[in-house]
């Protein structure tokens, strides 16, 4: 299966729509479920992402990693995280994070993202 993404609150959703445009499966969490999951735990959120095979894209590198820590010492499983990390695309560098997320989806074409974790390239 292709990737599938869902994008945490702090990207914007016109990101959904250039990703839309390179035939990538994304969605924002703040449309996703009718906002359901914008005041949910990180964990629901990933188990609920889990559960239809995407993988959650977030610049949060603090918290996150806690959360799939847990995860793992339970040996629950996850779709997969990708961080963005400021420093390499800026939260309003639209198009660039566009481009990057493409270009990664091309590149793992119909491997699934479960329980891994990268940290996205320009």
């Amino acid at each position: 299966m292709p990737a599938r993404l869902l994008l945490d609150e702090h990207i914007s959703p016109d990101v959904v729509g250039l990703l839309g445009k390179r035939g990538v499966d994304a969605v924002a969490l703040r449309e996703w479920h009718d906002s359901e999951y914008l005041s949910q735990p990180d964990e629901q959120i990933l188990l609920a992402a889990h559960a239809e095979g995407r993988t959650l894209v977030t610049f949060d590198v603090h918290s996150i990693p806690l959360v799939l820590r847990h995860l793992a010492e339970g040996g629950i499983d996850h779709g997969g995280v990708i961080f963005i990390r400021v420093r390499t695309i800026g939260q309003g560098d639209i198009s660039g994070m566009a481009a990057a997320l493409g270009k990664l989806a091309v590149r793992q074409g119909d491997e699934p993202l479960t329980n891994q974790v990268l940290f996205l390239r320009t």
